[in-house]
């Protein structure tokens, strides 16, 4: 069932010219299916790519490959759990540099509210139902953050800014129905590594307190226990099964863990 799905999955891409998607009939071209294409192994860092032809489906060489050496494709820009989820296999870091780790908004504003009571839980509560109703989070919503930074920056930025105006900035806000004056930067709510280590002090620390609880959440092993699992001989005899698993909660530790050491800086 896995290679019919990945076989089928080949469809002719919508980029293609409007002169280009349409037969003399006037018809869009219907699905393909490429069963040998089925053979192609994907790694972020691959070697090659699939293109297509009006006639054709050719595997194109995006960089040199010595003889012998395996040409892989890509399957997309997945993470980990996404590839193991989709097709069953996953990579060992640091291969992956498309993998994420998924942090609830739920969980940020529950470590938000922690230390905080009365007027001020108040105030944040009102802050989060605003935000909620600006759709920029949302009960089951989920900040996303890659091996390069935040992948959904203008959603937490845009939060993290809400959840620390004052008590007058954010009236002022509700005033302006949501309207936000753009900072003197234009780039701060791009949070790259780097533009998360310039964030407000206080931002930082909300956000290590979100990223330690994120990894406290993760079952199973601790991050030491994995790293000397994949040390030990004991290594070699787990299942594929066990290993695809550790690849992907491994990986997403090792994000959460360099985000934690972003806001320390």
């Amino acid at each position: 069932m896995v290679s019919f799905v990945m076989a089928y999955s080949f469809t002719e891409p919508d980029n293609i010219t409007e002169e280009d998607s349409h037969d003399e009939a006037g018809s869009k071209p219907p699905p393909m299916m490429v069963p040998m294409a089925d053979i192609l192994n994907h790694v972020a860092n691959n070697n090659a790519q699939l293109c297509f032809g009006r006639e054709s489906l050719k595997m194109v060489a995006t960089k040199s490959i010595k003889k012998g050496e395996e040409v892989f494709n890509t399957y997309g820009h997945l993470a980990n759990w996404e590839l193991l989820h989709m097709y069953g296999f996953a990579e060992p870091y640091p291969n992956n540099h498309y993998d994420t780790v998924d942090i609830p908004m739920s969980l940020l504003h529950k470590v938000a509210q922690e230390g905080r009571f009365n007027e001020e839980l108040k105030l944040l509560e009102e802050k989060w139902q605003f935000l909620k109703s600006m759709s920029i989070v949302e009960d089951s919503g989920m900040f996303v953050v890659g091996t390069e930074g935040v992948m959904t920056e203008e959603e937490l930025y845009q939060t993290l800014k809400v959840l620390f105006l004052s008590k007058a900035e954010f009236n002022d806000l509700k005033e302006n129905e949501g309207w936000m004056e753009s900072d003197d930067d234009e780039d701060t709510d791009i949070l790259t590594n780097d533009a998360i280590t310039r964030l407000p002090a206080e931002w930082k620390v909300l956000l290590e307190r979100v990223a330690r609880e994120k990894m406290c959440q993760i079952n199973c092993n601790s991050l030491e226990e994995d790293e000397k699992l994949l040390k030990s001989e004991k290594w070699t005899r787990i299942s594929s099964r066990q290993r695809y698993s550790l690849y992907v909660r491994y990986g997403q530790r090792q994000i959460l863990l360099k985000l934690v050491q972003l806001c320390k800086r």
